[in-house]
């Protein structure tokens, strides 16, 4: 786990590897670690985060035992070839206000002006044209992160994937970004980076300002200190 140059190893919910520093004496270094997302442990199959474009969506109403309607969004996923799912990928229920402010905001998008589809059955994209004005594409990029869910292994009806929650780019995001303010996490990151340099040999002034004009230059993208810490490592360490 640690290294000879005063470092821990840490996974991202990913299951990415990254190297922060680390003195043993100092443990509250480690729940800070622990705070933003990275576990000392690899994350099982279950426990890991997936991340999957979306091509398009529909959104239709499910209807609940008492009467009441909660949305529901199907999502059809774009793969790297450019090619949308014609059938479903996931769906995610959008059970609370907060739900569906942050399915507003991720999307650019209201529900009150979406043609809301009443059916049962998830549509198949391309198959019935009467069908294709409850189809949408994003207006811009959106990701879901998902992870497999558990309980799919033994029951064929629970839904093999689990709403985490949307990424944007460019879009302001639900979480702490760099968009030329700093976030709350600033300090963190940028102790961690020059910690990191000055410990592999870098000038840790010239790292940590190449680090936030490379981050400033992406305003909008979400950037934790295991993050950050690979951007160093990409960047300063030689290719062998």
């Amino acid at each position: 786990m640690f290294t000879d140059k005063g470092l821990i190893k840490m996974y991202a919910p990913n299951g990415a590897e990254v190297y922060l520093p680390f003195d043993p004496a100092n443990t509250n270094a480690l729940v800070l670690y622990e705070q933003e997302g990275l576990s000392p442990l690899p994350p099982g199959e279950y426990e890991r985060e997936r991340r999957s474009q979306i091509g398009a969506f529909v959104v239709r109403s499910h209807v609940n035992p008492d009467g009441s309607e909660t949305p529901v969004v199907d999502l059809y996923f774009r793969h790297r070839n450019g090619y949308t799912d014609r059938l479903r990928s996931m769906r995610v229920y959008l059970n609370t206000d907060r739900d569906i402010e942050r399915f507003q905001a991720a999307f650019g998008v209201r529900l009150d002006g979406l043609n809301i589809y009443d059916g049962d059955t998830p549509i198949e994209r391309g198959k019935r044209p009467q069908q294709e004005r409850f189809v949408y594409e994003p207006s811009r990029p959106v990701w879901v992160v998902w992870r497999l869910n558990p309980a799919s292994k033994n029951d064929e009806q629970a839904p093999k994937r689990l709403f985490v929650r949307w990424e944007t780019a460019g879009a302001e995001r639900q979480h702490q970004h760099f968009d030329g303010k700093y976030p709350p996490n600033h300090r963190v990151i940028m102790d961690t980076i020059f910690q990191v340099a000055k410990g592999c040999g870098y000038d840790p002034d010239a790292v940590s300002k190449a680090f936030l004009e490379a981050a400033k230059a992406r305003p909008g993208v979400h950037i934790t200190p295991a993050q950050a810490v690979a951007w160093v490592f990409r960047k300063y360490t030689p290719a062998e």
